[in-house]
């Protein structure tokens, strides 16, 4: 019988415990891997979504600085915007959109200067930009501005001007000779360009080589193809015109409750007198022109919205009343107050004349 002496081999415990250290070092190290990714990639998240919130941010920024340039080219050309955006009390514009079918949207708020009843010239704009998410408004930016149209010209003489105690004009007059102001300062709102200035503005006084504006090209010719034409003659009373460009060859008379529309052309003299005579402008058209005089005799109410040229003189009646051009009044002769006597002769008014109720019983005087 034979035996075999074998012998039992057993491991090293030092091997073992090098093996184990490693196993634990790997996993510290994947563990520190995976705290080290996880920081990286929750800053990262932090980081996208503040960069994400500054796109956003900038985004709504140039929104609403597209806004506001909208806003100016609606003040500059007002014939461009809707009747809806300009009527009366309904002066704003919401949910515009600069790309169709995003997400973007901006209103809009224009405003005249409430500052100075019945300045055109002055505007409060106000545009909010937002990013619209299921109804609510996201990435909300809100810009204010104040626009002053410069030069807003509201009167152009070619002479001199004496501007009389009564009128107030919102916007920049031009003269060629010199103005004489017998107004308050806050009847003439605007700057005054022209050679000479006797008397005050709220503006500044420049000559009239600062003014690099041009006499508009409106003649007896004018025409715009995107209107049809009409005629009138005579004396027109209690009619109302629909929009056209309206012609008379001769001399026409305004005798009251006339409402036209669109542009009339006189190639003659133009009065105006009763109540109620109204020229609206339409969209891209002179109001009025008038190769003549334009006489406006003892008129109440009157309301020309546009552009009014006058070749020659333009002559108001002192007894004329609640007399509104909302545009611009270009004056190729002068622009004169008349007055008219017992006898029915008609009269200019120079200097700034009163009426007295002393031993001259309620005559003019004139000194």
């Amino acid at each position: 019988m034979e035996y075999s002496n074998t012998g039992v081999h057993h491991p090293s415990s030092t091997l073992g415990r090098h093996r184990g250290v490693a196993l634990l070092m790997v996993l510290v190290i994947i563990l520190a891997v995976t705290v080290l990714a996880t920081g990286f990639l929750a800053r990262a998240d932090t980081e996208l979504a503040c960069g994400g919130n500054t796109l956003l941010r900038m985004q709504m920024d140039q929104l609403a600085q597209s806004g506001l340039e909208h806003a100016r080219v609606l003040v500059q050309h007002p014939q461009n915007g809707s009747a809806e955006f300009w009527a009366q009390g309904t002066t704003s514009a919401t949910q515009q959109q600069l790309v169709a079918e995003s997400r973007d949207f901006y209103d809009l708020q224009v405003v005249p200067d409430g500052n100075r009843p019945g300045d055109r010239c002055t505007y409060d704009i106000t545009c909010e930009a937002y990013r619209l998410v299921g109804g609510e408004k996201t990435g909300r930016s809100c810009l204010t501005a104040k626009l002053r149209l410069d030069p807003s010209l509201g009167l152009w003489c070619n002479g001199d001007l004496q501007f009389r105690p009564t009128w107030r004009l919102y916007g920049d007059v031009r003269s060629s000779g010199t103005i004489v102001t017998l107004a308050p300062q806050e009847s003439l709102a605007g700057d005054a360009f022209s050679n000479g200035l006797d008397g005050t503005v709220m503006g500044q006084h420049r000559g009239t080589d600062a003014l690099a504006l041009a006499w508009p090209p409106v003649t007896s010719d004018y025409q715009n193809l995107s209107y049809g034409g009409g005629t009138v003659s005579g004396t027109l009373s209690n009619h109302t015109y629909e929009t056209r460009i309206w012609r008379c060859t001769g001399n026409l008379v305004l005798a009251g409750n006339v409402t036209l529309h669109g542009m009339l052309l006189v190639q003659g003299n133009l009065t105006i007198r009763g109540h109620a005579n109204r020229i609206l402008a339409a969209q891209n058209l002179p109001a009025l022109y008038v190769h003549g005089h334009l006489l406006i005799e003892n008129v109440n109410d009157l309301r020309i919205d546009g552009l009014v040229v006058a070749n020659q003189d333009i002559r108001i009646s002192a007894a004329a009343s609640n007399v509104v051009v909302e545009g611009a009044l270009f004056v190729g002769g002068a622009l004169l107050e008349t007055t008219v006597d017992t006898s029915g002769r008609t009269g200019l008014l120079r200097g700034n004349p009163t009426w007295t109720t002393s031993v001259l019983g309620g005559a003019l005087q004139l000194d």
